[in-house]
Parts: C-alpha cells; structure tokens; sequence
C-alpha cells in the first residue's frame, strides 16, 4: 500500500474518530476541512507504557495554543475493521497550520518543546509526517 494511501486513510479514521467522540470542544469535521491549512503534521507514538496514551493525547491537543495552529486531534487508533489500515501506534496526532511559517514556529515553540522533552523518553517508537496540501 502506498504511504499516500496509508496516510490518508489515518487521516480519515482520526477525523471519524475524533467525530464521534464529539471532538471534545476542537472544530468539528466541517471547520477543518473547509479551513486553510497549508501544512499537515501527522505524528503517531508508541509508548513504552500504554496506560499514558490518554495523557500524552490531552498533552498533543494542548499545543492548539501555539500561533498558526488551525486544527488539532490526538487519540488512539480508529478501528475501521479494514485489515489493511495500520494501528500500530498508541496514539495519533494530526496538527494543521495556516502556513510554513506557522509551521516553523511551531517547531521552536516553547510548549511543543516542552512537550517533546517530557514524552521523548517515554517513546518507544514515533513516526511524523509532514503534508504541504497543494490538491484540495
């Protein structure tokens, strides 16, 4: 499978995801797809200790107040019943920014890099994927 496929389809299963969980006061399905992102950040954890999932997911959704930040979702893997849709992962992340430089200025942010020094050493493994949208 395509890592275009796999992304997208991660993608879809957290915005379900996060639709059905009643998106916890974040915009709904509707706002973040009509709004301008430029740049998607996917990331998804594998923690050493699975009971910090639901922490580390309230910790990822806190960076909504980084400036440029337009949409941000963190949970566990969507079980769509599709065999070919990964959920190795203990918790996804989907973060979209207006622009590049939004995105740059996150990177440095304070409150990512205090999130990245707390769950660094908690990880067992982490993938990120960075999406300029350019097809709408």
């Amino acid at each position: 499978m395509r890592r275009a496929t796999i992304i997208r389809a991660a993608l879809i299963g957290m915005v379900a995801a996060v639709g059905l969980a009643g998106c916890r006061g974040g915009p709904s399905a509707d706002e973040v797809l009509n709004a301008p992102q430029v740049v998607h950040h996917v990331v998804f954890f594998v923690l050493k200790d699975k009971s910090r999932a639901a922490e580390l997911a309230a910790d990822c959704v806190g960076l909504r107040a980084v400036p440029g930040v337009v949409a941000a979702w963190a949970g566990p893997p969507f079980d769509s019943g599709r065999a070919t849709v990964d959920k190795s992962y203990d918790v996804g992340f989907y973060i979209g920014f207006a622009d590049a430089g939004a995105y740059a200025g996150y990177v440095e942010h304070p409150l990512h890099q205090a999130l990245l020094k707390k769950w660094r050493p908690a990880l067992e493994q982490i993938v990120v994927r960075d999406i300029r949208a350019e097809a709408r």
